[in-house]
């Protein structure tokens, strides 16, 4: 997962190591955002297994909690789901290819300024398989 500051669809004749597919996302090294703004991601998912209609399908997960509360609770580097995030969301989706790119989009005004960890789960729903990566990002006043 890129944390980005924004992601806007690209033109055809656009060229920059930044233009992924038909968007250029625009990166936000630092991972941070203030209040006021979402937080956004992309990425790309590769390796789904079709079903026998040639249809994949898959689960995307993510969990917000702040990195304090993670290490005090002994969650990190742990590789396994938060237990208690302060936001949480899932959607399933359909492809007809193995490999597709997702944007990720949260509004986060109800956090408080802190450093947080993003933890996303993507679950092939056809093989069964399941993936989790982790950035850290952090909201500004």
């Amino acid at each position: 997962m890129a944390a980005s500051s924004s992601i806007i669809y690209a033109g055809d004749d656009w060229r920059s190591r930044f233009v992924k597919k038909d968007r250029l996302i625009v990166p936000n090294p630092i991972g941070a955002y203030a209040h006021g703004k979402q937080l956004t991601g992309y990425f790309e998912i590769y390796g789904l297994q079709p079903n026998p209609e040639g249809v994949c399908r898959y689960e995307v997960r993510y969990t917000i909690a702040p990195r304090s509360l993670t290490r005090a609770q002994g969650w990190l580097p742990a590789p396994g789901p938060l237990d208690n995030p302060f936001v949480t969301s899932s959607f399933t989706n359909e492809a007809g290819a193995s490999e597709v790119e997702e944007e990720l989009r949260v509004n986060v005004d109800a956090l408080a300024t802190d450093t947080y960890e993003l933890v996303l789960t993507v679950h092939d729903l056809v093989s069964g398989v399941e993936t989790t990566s982790r950035t850290g990002f952090s909201l500004l006043n």
